[in-house]
């Protein structure tokens, strides 16, 4: 399922032309892939999203007071799932 000979046969049978694989080619695709813009956006994005996740999540239960019944959250969750 995973070998490369199945897919150059379908390829080939659908009238594609596959071009020959290299060494160089192979290792140059993940250098190719980390040179598109797109991926540092998407990286960027990623980590400022992440960022407000997580700073929002900590600042929620201050801002509604649940800090102190956090604890008591933990136990009844704990007597719930025993």
């Amino acid at each position: 399922m995973f070998d490369n000979t199945l897919n150059v046969e379908c390829l080939e049978l659908a009238g594609e032309v596959v071009p020959d694989k290299t060494t160089e080619s192979e290792g140059n695709t993940f250098r190719q892939v980390l040179r598109t813009k797109a991926v540092h956006l998407i990286a960027l994005f990623t980590l400022i999203y992440e960022g407000v996740e997580v700073t929002m999540g900590g600042e929620i239960d201050e801002y509604l007071g649940i800090r102190p019944l956090i604890p008591l959250l933990v136990r009844l969750d704990r007597h719930l799932h025993n």
